[in-house]
C-alpha cells in the first residue's frame, strides 16, 4: 500500500503545482489533493477516510 501511495505521490509533484491537501468532514473525512496543471487548469483526486 505505501508504495501505491508514494507513486500516487510522486506523479502528483511530476505533473500538478501547488498541490494542496483538503480534509473535511469529523469521523469519516472526504479527502481532496488538489493541484495546478500547467495549462491553468486544476486536477486531483478524491478519498474517503474513516477515523476513529
Amino acid at each position: 500500500m505505501v508504495r501505491k501511495y508514494q507513486k500516487l505521490v510522486s506523479m502528483m509533484k511530476q505533473y500538478l503545482s501547488d498541490l494542496k491537501v483538503y480534509k473535511v468532514g469529523e469521523v469519516r473525512k472526504d479527502i481532496y489533493i488538489v493541484g495546478k496543471k500547467n495549462t491553468g487548469d486544476y486536477a486531483g483526486v478524491a478519498t474517503v477516510s474513516v477515523e476513529t
